[in-house]
Parts: C-alpha cells; structure tokens; sequence
C-alpha cells in the first residue's frame, strides 16, 4: 500500500514508508500543517482517525495554499540538502542540532531519491494547487 496523490498536477505515487518522511522534512524546513479537509466523496468526517491527518490514504484533500507551503518547504529541503552535499558540505537552514528522528527522516528521504529529481517533480506538484491522497 502506499499513497497516490491526485490534483491539479497530476498524480504523483509515494511508497508507505516513505510519505512520512517527506511530510517530517517539509516540517523541518518550515512547512506548518494545516491540516486536511474532507473531500465531498472521501466519507471522513470529524472524530475519524484520517481527519484533518496527511498520513493516511481515505482522499482527504490538502488546500491549494497548504499544498503550496508544502512545496515551498520541499524546495527549501532540496536547496539546502541536496545542493550542499552536492558541494561537500550540506547546508541546514539553521545552526540548530536536529533531532535523531528528524535526522533519520532526512536520511531516509535522501536516501529515497539520492539526486532530488522526484523531490524537484513534487514540489512541482504541489505548487500546481490542491491534491487529494489516496
């Protein structure tokens, strides 16, 4: 099982176990959840586990301008991340110690897609508009 993106950038697929770290490194790089609604077909409503929750799969819908942070914080990830170990030193978007999780979040996302490219089509993505998870 994993997560199948749709919206106004098309569709996009993420592994289970890769979807939430890409959500903890958007939030590492300044991305502040505002939380899923319900689309008018999912059938989640207010007290079910995947409302409001991007960790699940039940068509819940991310707003155009949350969809857009979480692009902007995707690119900030790739800018700082990537472009810095491409030069031997990454960048971090602050002096501050990261976390063990927040550091296995980014691992496991570099880990993922060790040049960027899907994280650069993703960002793309979002910034399109909203999307529903599937």
């Amino acid at each position: 099982m994993g997560y199948q993106l749709e919206g106004a950038g098309g569709e996009i697929t993420f592994a289970q176990s890769i979807w939430p770290p890409v959500l903890a490194v958007a939030a590492i790089f300044g991305w502040q959840p505002q939380g899923t609604i319900p689309d008018k077909e999912s059938g989640i409503f207010p007290g079910r586990a995947s409302y409001g929750a991007y960790e699940y799969n039940d068509g819940q819908l991310v707003t155009a301008e949350d969809a857009h942070n979480l692009g902007e914080a995707i690119e900030k990830a790739l800018l700082s991340l990537f472009i810095g170990v491409k030069q031997g030193v990454p960048q971090t978007d602050s002096d501050k110690v990261r976390t063990e999780e927040e550091q296995r979040a980014i691992q496991r996302v570099m880990e993922y897609d060790p040049e960027g490219d899907k994280l650069k089509r993703f960002v793309r993505f979002c910034k399109a508009g909203a999307f529903t998870i599937h």
